[in-house]
Order: structure tokens, then sequence, then C-alpha cells
């Protein structure tokens, strides 16, 4: 009978604390895992991420060759928005590249981004996904 009870109450605790971890990551996680990977021969510098309402601005470090940069993004509240990476090319144009077009609230997601090749312009390759 002990045995039973001693199940009965361990199987309660590990179902009550999945369920607050889950209601925890529906209801309270918010913002954006980014993941910025440098496949080129060269470093990557000069990025910037900016949402579409222009609250917030993130400066990239550089990122040397074959390496990789992560970070997490947290937003405010304005509704809808979106985040684009900005860079310059050589010709002092500035590239704008969507990489999570539209989203609500704080947002959340993760969104890994791969600069595959580097052109002569200076315009770079990039391959974005979203999860």
């Amino acid at each position: 009978m002990m045995k039973k009870n001693k199940w009965f109450y361990t199987i309660l605790a590990i179902l009550s604390v999945s369920t607050i971890g889950i209601l925890y990551i529906v209801f309270f996680y918010h913002g954006f895992d980014i993941t910025i990977t440098n496949k080129t021969d060269q470093d990557i510098k000069n990025l910037i991420i900016i949402d579409g309402r222009k609250t917030k601005q993130i400066t990239i470090p550089t990122i040397d060759s074959n390496k990789q940069y992560k970070t997490k993004i947290d937003l405010k509240d304005v509704g809808e928005n979106s985040l684009t990476l900005n860079y310059q090319d050589n010709n002092k144009k500035m590239q704008k590249v969507v990489i999570f077009g539209y989203f609500e609230g704080k947002g959340k997601g993760t969104i890994d981004i791969v600069i595959k090749s580097i052109h002569q312009d200076g315009a770079l390759d990039i391959q974005v996904k979203q999860k």
C-alpha cells in the first residue's frame, strides 16, 4: 500500500512540474533566439538587427570566419512588428534582409541565419530559417 502511494505522489509531482514548465513556455516565454553563422573565409562586421517599429537596434559584433554568434533579443509589445538584418555593401548601399517577417506583441521564436558567401560588391548571400 505504501509503495502505491509513493508512486502516486512521485507521478503527481512530475506532472505538476511539467505542467508548470509548459505553461511558463506558452504564456511567459518571449523573445528571439538568434544564431548567425559565418561560413565565409572573411570576417563579417557592421551587421545590425532592427525591428520594424525601430524601437530596438542591436549591433552585432564582428563574426570571425567560420564562427558563430548567438544572441537573444527581447522586444517591447508594440503591436505588429518585424525584424531585419541590415548591413552596408561596398557601394555604401544599405542592404536589408527580413529575418522575421511578422509577429505581434513581444514575439517569440528561433532564427538561424547562415552567411554563405560574400559577392564582389559586398552583398551577402544569406539563408534564413525561422522556427
